[in-house]
């Protein structure tokens, strides 16, 4: 996902960024990892100052979320899990990487991974529940004797 980063440049009366942009505020969106921008700032008196700044782009966690096994029969549990590390919050609300579930119906269970970066990724996996099946007995019939 693109995000934007805005940058501004103070002191002066006009201004030329290496974007094109001549406003003291510009809003801008890198595309590689640490990507720099100049800002020429010309005074009232004609005398210029350029300036430069660096926009980091960082990386969320690699993350994918999994079931094992990931179709179950009513009453039984699995395993919800999520590789990658950073902290979790499951919509659930656990916040461990893997915990037990027993869901009565086919859930979708969603983890959001936060890296020491602040970057956060999101990933789901889905629990297939199905029903057991209907068992009926009857009793045998025996004959009597005569």
């Amino acid at each position: 996902e693109e995000q934007s980063s805005t940058l501004t440049a103070t002191g002066g009366g006009t201004y030329l960024w290496s974007t094109g942009g001549t406003t003291a505020t510009i809003s801008v969106t890198p595309t590689a990892a640490n990507t720099t921008y100049t800002v020429t700032v010309t005074g009232a008196n004609g005398c210029t100052k350029t300036a430069t700044t660096t926009v980091f782009l960082i990386k969320p966690p690699t993350i994918t979320a999994s079931a094992s096994p990931s179709t179950i029969c009513v009453g039984q549990s699995t395993t919800v899990s999520v590789s990658g590390t950073g902290t979790y919050l499951w919509n659930t609300g656990a916040t461990t990487a893997s915990f037990t579930v027993s869901p009565s119906a086919t859930t979708t269970y969603t983890v959001t991974v936060t890296g020491s970066n602040g970057c956060s990724s999101i990933a789901t996996t889905t629990v297939t529940v199905n029903p057991l099946p209907t068992a009926t007995a009857t009793p045998a019939r025996t004959a009597s004797p005569v």
